[in-house]
């Protein structure tokens, strides 16, 4: 089987599997794919070391379009992602989404490292958390007097900030992209890359 033939099978990209073969590892999700397709020998969860110019950051799941997800400790995971070495990763975690909400900067099978911080970041990507538990990823906004949560995709409407920022967006390995493009920004300041792909 080849890594394209792989990719498709369950569904990630092509430099996905090319990076697995090298030693990184799979998210939780797809290394379940992985042995329900028969893939025993040589697997395991993820949480083992990198390969040399990665750092291991903890993975802290998938973020739905506004599903409830019951983390009490970002920093209990069993799992983690790879991002660049040179990449400051002191105080964060790691996720996906799958929504389109944050196109065209986010898409589905990036991963997303975020910087745990509940200090609110104006006109940043951010992590936030609904008072009724809900977790989504938009740009913090302040507009007449209130804070509001803005997708990047049009289609969608603001809706007011009604609970807490969790963390705020530091970096995107982007994951269908050939070569694992990457942006990173130490203050989460992605205005240059939004305005450049709006």
């Amino acid at each position: 089987m080849t890594q394209e033939e792989l990719a498709n099978d369950i569904g990630v990209s092509r430099q996905a599997v090319s990076l697995w073969e090298k030693g990184e590892p799979p998210t939780e999700a797809n290394l379940k794919k992985l042995r329900e397709k028969g893939f025993e020998s040589g697997l395991s969860s993820p949480g083992f070391p990198v390969t040399q110019g990665y750092a291991a950051v903890p993975y802290i799941g998938l973020i739905r379009a506004s599903s409830v997800i019951d983390w009490t400790e970002l920093d209990n995971s069993d799992t983690t992602e790879p991002v660049p070495g040179s990449w400051d990763t002191k105080d964060c975690v790691t996720c996906r989404t799958d929504t389109d909400s944050m196109l065209p900067l986010i898409e589905s099978d990036d991963v997303l490292m975020f910087v745990k911080d509940q200090n609110l970041k104006v006109n940043r990507v951010i992590l936030f958390k609904t008072f009724d538990g809900l977790w989504c990823i938009k740009q913090l906004k302040y507009q007449s007097g209130e804070y509001v949560l803005r997708s990047l995709n049009s289609k969608y409407e603001d809706a007011r900030a009604e609970g807490e920022q969790v963390g705020y967006l530091r970096g995107i390995i982007k994951g269908k992209v050939p070569n694992q493009d990457t942006y990173y920004r130490e203050f989460g300041e992605f205005s240059d890359v939004i305005s450049r792909l709006m």
